[in-house]
C-alpha cells in the first residue's frame, strides 16, 4: 500500500490564495505523501486542456502519481433528456482523468430526488438507473484501462448493503467501490463492520477521522449544537466533525488492521475536512496513517 492526499483536503489554503492545485502537489510530494487524488473542488480541470498539461507536468517533474481523479455526479434526473446529458458530461470526466493519467475515477451517481426521503423505498426506486448508469460510465472507462467507482457519500446511496448492492449490479472489473472508513457514520453504521464487508470490492480506500457524539447524550446542549453550523448531522441525527486522522473517535486502529488483513494493496487517501489549519492537520494525518498502517 501506498499513502497519499485528496487534494480536498488543502481546500481552506486554496480557498485562501495560498496555495493552487500545482502547488499543493508539491506540498503533498514534501510532505511524504506518495500520490494525489485530484478533487477539482475551488477549480476546474474538466475543459481545461492547459491546465490537465501543467498537471501532468508538474506529477512526471516532481513524481508523485495522480492515483484518482473524483467527481461529483448525479443521475437521478428529471427526464431522460437530462439524464442522457450527465452520463455524457460524466465521459468528458473519464476523458480528463485519461489525460491526467489517473487509474481510478470516483464518480457520485445519486443524490436524494427532489422532494423525497433517503428511505429504503427511495433507494430501491432509484437503483436500477444507478446500476445503469455505473455500467454505462465504466463500459466506456475500459478504452482507457480506467477503474471507475462509487463511494459511500451522504445519506442516500451511502449504506454499506446499497453500495455493494450497486458493486454486484454493475458486475465488472474494472468497477468497485471507494471505500471511505468514516463516512459510514452519517448513515449510522458502524466503521468498521462496514469496512470489512466493502473492502472486497475496494478499487481506493480513503481514511479519515471524525468527533462522534451522540445526539441523546449531549442533552439540552444538543440544540445548540444543530443551530451553531460546526457540525454535521447522521440520518438520525447524531452529531460529527472532521478531525485529524488518529486523534478522533473512529477506532482507525481496527479499521488499518482489517484493510491489512482484507489484502488490498492499492493506495490509502487522506481526507482531512476539519477546522485545524489544513497544511498542518494534512501532514500530521500522513504520518499517522502509515503509523497505522505499519509502513
Amino acid at each position: 500500500m501506498i499513502v497519499g492526499l485528496s487534494s480536498y483536503s488543502l481546500g481552506k489554503a486554496m480557498h485562501q490564495g495560498k496555495m493552487d492545485i500545482l502547488s499543493a502537489m508539491d506540498w503533498t510530494k514534501e510532505n511524504g505523501g506518495e500520490f494525489i487524488e485530484i478533487v477539482p473542488h475551488l477549480f476546474t480541470v474538466n475543459g481545461d486542456e492547459e491546465l490537465i498539461s501543467k498537471i501532468k507536468s508538474k506529477s512526471a517533474e516532481i513524481n508523485l502519481p495522480i492515483l484518482q481523479y473524483s467527481v461529483p455526479g448525479n443521475v437521478l434526473k428529471d427526464t431522460e433528456k437530462e439524464y442522457a446529458q450527465e452520463i455524457d458530461r460524466l465521459k468528458t470526466e473519464i476523458d480528463t482523468a485519461a489525460k491526467l493519467g489517473a487509474k481510478v475515477v470516483r464518480h457520485d451517481l445519486a443524490q436524494i430526488p427532489n422532494g423525497e426521503y433517503a428511505t429504503t423505498a427511495n433507494f430501491e426506486k432509484n437503483v436500477g438507473r444507478i446500476i445503469e448508469a455505473a455500467k454505462e460510465i465504466a463500459i466506456y472507462a475500459q478504452k482507457y484501462g480506467i477503474k471507475t467507482s462509487i463511494e459511500n457519500h451522504g445519506v442516500f446511496v451511502n449504506r454499506c448493503e446499497n453500495i455493494i448492492r450497486i458493486a454486484e449490479g454493475v458486475g465488472m472489473d474494472n468497477f468497485g467501490l471507494t471505500v471511505d472508513v468514516g463516512n459510514f457514520v452519517c448513515v449510522d453504521e458502524d466503521p468498521e463492520a462496514s469496512v470489512k464487508r466493502c473492502l472486497p470490492y475496494a478499487v481506493s480506500v480513503h481514511f479519515k477521522d471524525f468527533y462522534l457524539r451522540n445526539r441523546f447524550a449531549m442533552g439540552s446542549f444538543a440544540e445548540h449544537m444543530q443551530k451553531s453550523g460546526r457540525y454535521g448531522l447522521s440520518y438520525m441525527g447524531n452529531f460529527w466533525r472532521g478531525a485529524i486522522v488518529g486523534m478522533g473517535d473512529l477506532d482507525l486502529l481496527a479499521i488499518a488492521e482489517a484493510v491489512k488483513s482484507s489484502g488490498y494493496d492499492g493506495g490509502v487517501t487522506i481526507e482531512f475536512e476539519g477546522m485545524e489549519d489544513c497544511c498542518e492537520a494534512s501532514r500530521i494525518a500522513i504520518d499517522n496513517t502509515k503509523a497505522l498502517l505499519g509502513l
